[in-house]
């Protein structure tokens, strides 16, 4: 699923041209395509659930934000304060990851976001917009036969005691550049913290992250 804001979609001639490519070196088979439009209000974005997964792979969804904002604070693996980084979209990316020697690898790090105030039970919606630097097939061949293991990005939160919970096993993968992952995370806090980390082993830039 990929969203196409409507000011990308001009018509050219009276119809619309949208083109599909491929830029890797593999082979893509394509079973259906379908472009679904989306009448909203201006004010509010639509957001389809974007990204790469593990099979089972989510069924199709769609999400309306509205009153979107960045977070109150966002924190790297390192403790810097990469808020001003992730405020627009603007190729400024969260980098400095701390890589391993393959391509696509990196060690277990965190980013940690601090959502700010919402009321019990309101809808909370994570929008994560970057890029992958992926891992080849012989990349992954080695990266085994190293001990590496790839973590796609997790999301936990903390509980009661303060401590960190995994709630969502995966967030998805972004795959375009840039691509926009949505995360519904109504209803998995599971205390009054509004503090959630996200967690991988990939190299994964983020560009922007709003809520």
């Amino acid at each position: 699923y990929t969203r196409i804001p409507g000011a990308m979609l001009q018509p050219r001639d009276g119809r619309y041209e949208i083109r599909v490519t491929n830029e890797l070196e593999e082979a893509l088979f394509v079973d259906r395509l379908q472009l679904v439009a989306i009448d909203h209000p201006v004010h509010v974005e639509v957001h389809p659930r974007e990204g790469l997964f593990a099979p089972p792979v989510p069924e199709f969804q769609l999400f309306a934000a509205a009153e979107i904002r960045p977070p109150v604070r966002v924190i790297d693996h390192a403790g810097r304060d990469v808020l001003e980084r992730l405020r627009y979209l603007d190729r400024h990316f969260v980098d400095g990851l701390p890589l391993e020697r393959i391509r696509g690898y990196a060690k277990k790090h965190a980013l940690t976001l601090d959502l700010g105030r919402s009321e019990p039970g309101a809808p909370v919606l994570l929008l994560l917009t970057g890029w992958t630097a992926y891992a080849f097939s012989s990349d992954n061949i080695a990266a085994h036969q190293a001990g590496l293991t790839l973590v796609p990005p997790s999301l936990q939160v903390r509980d009661p005691a303060g401590q960190w919970t995994t709630v969502v096993p995966e967030v998805g993968i972004p795959v375009g550049r840039p691509q926009t992952v949505s995360v519904d995370l109504t209803g998995k806090f599971l205390s009054d913290s509004r503090e959630v980390r996200i967690i991988t082993t990939m190299r994964i830039y983020w560009d922007q992250l709003r809520v």
